[in-house]
């Protein structure tokens, strides 16, 4: 999977393609492991919006991938992998929740900021919050 999202394509439905196995496989990863795990996952996302920046159309809004490619950048994202780095020019290290509501809440945060990667990268426009998933009614 990471050999083909490594490759960058100037067609957009190349790069659109693997978006939700992606998005899948990182929040079954992503802040757990050792920190080369992490990194490995922060670099997949990382990775994945710059073939989507370098391939967007006129759909793709480029003022809000730029915006999300900014934002990947601070400290709280790095969280959101499991990393942490104190000062800027430092390695990588481990962030660790101090509790279970600190770790549900990053992971809940980590996917809503995937699902705006999603949102972006399908390029519909409209609000979708309206729409009820059919697996709630299973419970």
């Amino acid at each position: 999977m990471c050999q083909v999202v490594g490759s960058q394509s100037r067609h957009l439905t190349l790069n659109q393609l693997y978006v939700p196995e992606v998005i899948h496989i990182v929040m079954l990863v992503a802040a757990d492991g050792p920190v080369k795990v992490r990194k490995t996952v922060y670099g997949i996302v990382l990775n994945l919006l710059q073939s989507l920046y370098v391939s967007r159309s006129d759909d793709v809004p480029a003022t809000e991938l730029l915006q999300i490619l900014k934002d990947f950048t601070s400290s709280l994202t790095f969280q959101l992998f499991g990393l942490q780095r104190d000062p800027p020019t430092s390695q990588h290290t481990v962030w660790m929740p101090y509790n279970d509501k600190q770790y549900l809440d990053n992971l809940e945060q980590l996917a809503m900021f995937l699902s705006r990667i999603m949102e972006i990268a399908s390029g519909s426009k409209g609000d979708f919050n309206h729409i009820v998933s059919p697996v709630f009614y299973l419970y």
